[in-house]
């Protein structure tokens, strides 16, 4: 059917979460990530939060793409600090910030997301 071998794995919110930890578990079988509004805690790595875990995707260089509404709390609570490290440490993320808006983007950036998604399943 002509599918990608490594999709890019896309969630928003608290599934972002999950999506990342399944990430960190199997690095080898994704191309990228892309999240909005993403909360950076899973169920499935509960004994580790999921930005502490991002060196596994460093190292494997998985880019990422974070969207969130500046009013969103998950923005200051996590996601400017894994940022930081993760640019830190050489990795590959954007961190694209829709002004004014809170958890429920209205603004979407689907062209920003759709040329990342692209150029990372290439």
């Amino acid at each position: 059917f002509g599918f990608s071998r490594k999709p890019v794995m896309s969630a928003k919110a608290g599934a972002a979460g999950e999506v990342i930890a399944w990430a960190v578990e199997n690095p080898g079988s994704i191309s990228a990530i892309y999240a909005e509004n993403p909360v950076l805690k899973s169920r499935m790595m509960p004994e580790m939060p999921v930005a502490e875990r991002l060196p596994v995707l460093l190292k494997a260089s998985i880019p990422i793409l974070f969207v969130c509404g500046e009013k969103d709390p998950s923005l200051n609570s996590g996601l400017r600090t894994a940022e930081k490290k993760y640019k830190a440490s050489g990795g590959k993320i954007d961190l694209l910030v829709s002004a004014a808006e809170g958890h429920f983007l209205s603004q979407k950036k689907y062209r920003v997301a759709l040329d990342f998604i692209l150029r990372a399943a290439q």
